[in-house]
């Protein structure tokens, strides 16, 4: 366990446990509209195990997936969903070990609770409010008399003028289950969080249509797979430049469903043989 209390000291963010405490309650504060229960309870066991000032580590979390579920009285599949969506929301930043266990399998992951997630929100939540535009002047009976629709004009409904302001909200408010790097990757496109978030519902339309859930696949796990989610945001990239650069010959929609659609029918095909193998089923080899 060494070597992964040397990285929970060198990762570590906080000094304290009281700016850590401190720091959990921003954030529960900040993102009360983002965070459900389970995901609140989460934040606390690891906020809970990532203070242990006796060996110089505050800020970092060092634990099993299958003793955060039996902490949390969860699932392993929900607490691996509710430790996503806060990577995702840059709340917590997740160090996978490579080192092997005795028993089996691989050791515990490193949880990083992040110090600028509160600044990140607090930024977020300072938009950018037009000025109020000036009314027009009353015009003059002379001015009436030559055009008669300014009189239209003069009797426009009253909450037309009642608008103050115009609030304008960027890519951050895509939504959380949008994952930030996916966002990061549209935004050489578009700001636009509406956008955005409907080019994820793309990718997750073409999930459902290539037959991976019906193997027993959700997107969350795939997308927890470096190579596959390289291989996706590979082609989200592909699919924003020929945006740019006008070569598409349909909308940016259908060229993004088709590509994804494409990679996840080629994982399907993959899965489907590795079962068929396991099985002891032989495959047809046309080289033969």
């Amino acid at each position: 366990m060494s070597k992964l209390f040397e990285l929970m000291k060198e990762n570590r963010q906080f000094e304290t446990a009281a700016a850590c405490n401190e720091w959990k309650a921003e954030v529960r504060r900040l993102y009360r509209e983002e965070l459900n229960d389970t995901d609140l309870l989460v934040l606390d066991i690891l906020s809970r195990y990532a203070v242990n000032e006796k060996l110089g580590s505050c800020g970092a979390a060092c634990l099993l997936l299958e003793t955060l579920a039996e902490l949390a009285g969860k699932s392993m599949r929900t607490v691996r969903r509710a430790a996503s969506k806060l990577e995702g929301l840059g709340i917590l930043q997740r160090i996978a070990t490579k080192e092997r266990r005795k028993q089996g399998g691989y050791s515990a992951n490193i949880y990083v609770l992040q110090k600028a997630a509160v600044d990140r929100m607090s930024d977020r939540m300072m938009v950018s409010v037009c000025r109020e535009p000036e009314k027009p002047a009353a015009a003059t009976p002379a001015a009436q008399k030559a055009a008669p629709e300014a009189l239209a004009f003069s009797k426009a409904p009253d909450d037309l003028e009642k608008k103050e302001s115009i609030t304008y909200l960027d890519e951050t408010y895509a939504g959380h289950h949008v994952p930030e790097v996916f966002i990061r990757t549209m935004v050489p496109m578009t700001r636009c969080p509406k956008t955005i978030k409907d080019a994820w519902s793309k990718i997750q339309m073409a999930f459902r249509k290539s037959g991976l859930p019906e193997q027993g696949l959700q997107l969350e796990e795939l997308w927890e797979q470096q190579e596959a989610q390289h291989e996706l945001l590979r082609r989200v990239k592909g699919a924003v430049r020929a945006h740019r650069f006008n070569e598409i010959r349909k909308d940016f929609g259908a060229l993004l469903y088709g590509t994804s659609l494409q990679m996840f029918r080629e994982e399907a095909a993959e899965l489907s043989a590795a079962a068929r193998r396991a099985a002891g089923v032989k495959l047809y080899n046309f080289l033969e």
